[in-house]
């Protein structure tokens, strides 16, 4: 299982050109996307779903280096958006 995540953050960054120095979050990623995938030993369901009794919902997801917009707060004339990149997900 470790060879496959480890393949899975390493397609991840050479995706997006991306070097091994962000591999921590190519790794959390890459948990967070397999623990929010079906899987066949429990019916071809989430974990989640199994635990909680309710559906995921799937739309939060966002691809991994991807422009993200952080709301910020200033002066009155100045912009309230940051330009970011998504890198990883949540603790929580």
């Amino acid at each position: 299982m470790n060879i496959t995540f480890l393949e899975h953050a390493r397609s991840i960054l050479s995706q997006v050109g991306l070097s091994k120095d962000f591999w921590v979050e190519a790794i959390h990623t890459t948990f967070y996307l397999v623990n929010k995938s079906p899987s066949t030993v429990i019916e071809l369901k989430i974990l989640e779903e199994v635990w909680f009794g309710s559906l995921i919902d799937y739309s939060h997801l966002r691809i991994f280096y991807c422009s993200v917009y952080a709301h910020v707060t200033g002066d009155k004339l100045e912009l309230r958006v940051k330009k970011c990149i998504f890198m990883s997900y949540a603790q929580t």
